[in-house]
């Protein structure tokens, strides 16, 4: 696998958080710190900017793109025609102070094509991991709707216990899509925002 080779810090979550992408161009300079991405296989890494994708030739290249224009970005992903995942996660350390018991999580599936029904698989990972609601909020692309489309998800993640300087975080992985051969549908991730809660 090859991987963002720069380490992007943990986010210190001490109440709330929140990013929209808008100033990521498309290169690693630019991935907000707590956020970082990983590739596999033909998946060439970072791209630049895509405005969207019409599903004809030439196909834009697999990899992580900025999708949408000035200045109105997302963190996307373009699965590779020829095989290869990508990956982006974002990571968080509890700086409250407290105990988490309660997260309320929210952020925008973004469409920029309609060109297959891939989408991405999300997880949670640390003190996340297996958790099963953010595992169902996965997103699968819909050739019928308009490019640009919002999808917004939003998750409250409660029974929680994670301590001081606990670490726990999300992963969304691009899928293949079900139509074999063929340019997948860029998607990105936006408008991402997370907040921490005690139990009164």
């Amino acid at each position: 696998m090859s991987s963002f080779s720069e380490v992007k810090s943990q986010i210190s979550l001490t109440n709330s958080y929140t990013q929209n992408f808008n100033s990521y161009d498309g290169s690693s300079l630019t991935v907000p710190s707590g956020w970082a991405a990983t590739w596999s296989g033909s998946s060439g890494g970072f791209k630049g900017i895509m405005a969207s994708s019409n599903c004809n030739s030439p196909y834009p290249a697999g990899g992580l793109w900025a999708l949408g224009t000035s200045p109105d970005y997302s963190f996307g992903a373009l699965y590779s025609l020829n095989g290869g995942y990508d990956t982006i996660t974002v990571n968080f350390v509890n700086t409250t102070g407290s105990v988490i018991n309660r997260l309320i999580i929210d952020w925008d599936y973004r469409q920029y094509g309609q060109c297959n029904t891939n989408g991405f698989t999300c997880s949670g990972t640390g003190l996340l991991n297996g958790d099963t609601s953010l595992a169902s909020k996965t997103y699968t692309a819909d050739q019928a709707v308009a490019i640009g489309t919002s999808t917004h998800i939003s998750v409250i993640i409660a029974g929680l216990s994670i301590p001081a300087s606990g670490v726990f975080g999300i992963k969304w992985i691009t899928t293949t899509g079900q139509v074999a051969n063929t340019v997948r549908t860029p998607v990105g991730i936006d408008n991402f925002s997370i907040t921490a809660a005690a139990d009164s």
